[in-house]
């Protein structure tokens, strides 16, 4: 290092004064941290020694002539007072060797650094050894004690939690502060303070009175599998709650606790879990069917009683089903491999639910019905699993905005049914909650799909759209008076209005309000035409309100590529 490099690297001038050297070495460490910067580090140390030799050296005195300096050698001063002869007899000074001043002080961080590194040492002498360097009056030089501060503090976050009794001592003999400002080192005091607040919550935690304490002593001993009962009924909540508050607010705590306990909660967390209604609807199913049975047999005056008894019977069964037929299901595809990248197994049920439509629109019979239930069932069961339901940020639940979204459809196909034959009814119906299900858990799935597209592939889709829809009308005009392409053209309806389901989604509230004015209308239709004039008036409306939201798509892209 060139000698002008050393004041420039200190940021002083050239100087001979000690003091000033080192309060522009402590200056600088505040601004130089040897993790972040290990060869300006490395730069500041050499910079700092050269310039403490450089104070120490032989005072330059002036000559006695043409006003040089230069300097007095030992030997040229017994020249001159002894003479050139017995100069040579002289013996030169031994040099002087000035003793450090801070090599205790250094000695005992070594001796502190290894005890925290053995494993094996006693509590009692780590306090000894680190008491020794915090008495040290050597912590007085700014220079040592700030090179100290960051010394320790790597120190005690590398031998956690062998240290961890040392922390308190250290944090009051520095002064640390979570408010300090200014010092580069605030990162790691930031993490040793952090480290202290969650000792002090371990401690909380240890205490038997503390809201956690049993669930901390299921953490911190060997994993015990639960069983049955405690499965259905156990108090496994207290373990999940410590479990979010450790790793949100104590997360330093995890590597205290139980490693295969750990391991194991967390395991058994990520799986889904029967919630309260679930457990109760899987003990109250088999009552609730001996007593279906029991009453619906007891004679005819009991029949009443027992349909009204399907209700809760049935709803149980949905719960229990929705566990095991949905939730678990969608776990573990959701991390299996076969879903990544197979779009078939995301996405299959769009096309599978138009199909569906299609053969709805068939002339109905019994077998037929059976046929489609069971694929109404599959598609529905399908979606939930590999579908996700519209959960943006809304004062509403999710599932109640569901329930809106398709409300107008529902509505105007429960008005239009009753003007069918039974059979048909019943067929179309399965397919129209099929519908419901897909646009229910497929349309936000499919968004980033259609995102995908480039601008040109959508502005063509939006127009192709509005052509079946063109296409659809015709065909619900001409269904007016013949009976046979009423199914057909509901299946034409329910197919628009499914297709503009997910580009829908990017107009917002506006498409919301839209569907509602829609709604009204066909209200107002049938109270002053009656049921019969509700399947042609609903129906347009319907179309004209996916007309008018394909519209405002189409000129929502052209925008956006302007």
């Amino acid at each position: 290092m060139a000698v002008t490099s050393i004041w420039k690297t200190l940021g002083i001038k050239k100087t001979s004064d000690r003091k000033d050297i080192r309060r522009a070495y402590a200056a600088k460490l505040k601004v130089t941290n040897p993790e972040d910067d290990a060869e300006g580090f490395k730069a500041l140390r050499e910079a700092y020694e050269r310039a403490l030799n450089y104070a120490e050296r032989p005072v330059a005195a002036p000559a006695l002539s043409q006003g040089k300096v230069y300097i007095v050698k030992a030997s040229e001063v017994s020249a001159f007072i002894a003479g050139p002869e017995l100069a040579e007899k002289i013996e030169a000074p031994a040099p002087v060797v000035f003793a450090d001043p801070h090599a205790d002080f250094y000695t005992a961080r070594l001796r502190l650094e290894k005890i925290l590194r053995a494993t094996s040492a006693e509590p009692d002498m780590r306090i000894k050894a680190l008491q020794t360097v915090l008495d040290s009056p050597s912590l007085e030089a700014l220079d040592i004690r700030a090179e100290t501060e960051i010394w320790m503090a790597q120190l005690l976050l590398k031998t956690s939690p062998y240290s961890d009794p040392l922390i308190d001592r250290i944090i009051k003999r520095f002064g640390w502060r979570l408010q300090s400002r200014g010092l580069k080192t605030a990162y790691l005091t930031r993490r040793i303070l952090t480290r202290s607040d969650d000792l002090a919550y371990l401690e909380r935690l240890k205490n038997p009175t503390s809201e956690h304490h049993d669930a901390y002593k299921v953490l911190n001993a060997p994993p015990k599998p639960p069983g049955l009962w405690r499965k259905l009924f156990g108090d496994s909540a207290g373990v999940r709650a410590l479990l979010d508050h450790l790793n949100t607010r104590h997360d330093g705590l995890l590597k205290d606790m139980n490693a295969d306990s750990l391991a194991h909660w967390e395991a058994y967390f990520e799986k889904p879990r029967l919630k309260s209604t679930a457990r109760w609807a899987l003990m109250l199913a088999p009552i609730l069917l001996a007593l279906e049975a029991v009453i619906y047999n007891a004679g005819p005056q009991w029949r009443e009683v027992a349909l009204l008894l399907l209700i809760p019977t049935a709803l149980t069964l949905s719960t229990i089903l929705h566990h095991f037929a949905v939730i678990m299901p969608r776990h573990s595809l959701k991390k299996s491999w076969r879903l990544q990248g197979n779009h078939l197994l995301q996405f299959g049920w769009g096309p599978a639910v138009l199909l569906l439509l299609l053969l709805a629109a068939v002339p109905a019979s019994w077998p037929l019905i059976v046929i489609i239930g069971i694929l109404a069932t599959l598609i529905a069961i399908w979606v939930s699993i590999t579908g996700v339901p519209d959960q943006r940020e809304s004062s509403i639940p999710w599932q109640m905005r569901a329930f809106l979204s398709e409300g107008y459809l529902i509505a105007w196909w429960a008005v239009v049914a009753f003007t069918m034959p039974p059979l048909t009814a019943i067929q179309m119906s399965l397919a129209v909650i099929a519908v419901c299900f897909v646009s229910a858990f497929g349309k936000m799935a499919l968004l980033p799909l259609w995102f995908r597209l480039s601008r040109a592939w959508r502005i063509s889709a939006l127009p192709a759209i509005g052509a079946f829809t063109v296409g659809a009308g015709a065909l619900l005009w001409q269904a007016r008076d013949l009976a046979i392409l009423q199914p057909v053209a509901v299946s034409a309806i329910t197919i628009v209005t499914l297709l503009q389901r997910t580009p829908a989604l990017t107009l917002e509230g506006w498409s919301f309000r839209l569907r509602w004015i829609t709604f009204m209308g066909m209200s107002f239709a049938t109270l002053h035409g009656g049921i019969d004039y509700m399947f042609l008036f609903g129906g347009f409306a319907l179309l004209i309100w996916t007309v008018v939201s394909l519209i405002e798509l189409t000129i929502n892209q052209f925008r956006s590529e302007a």
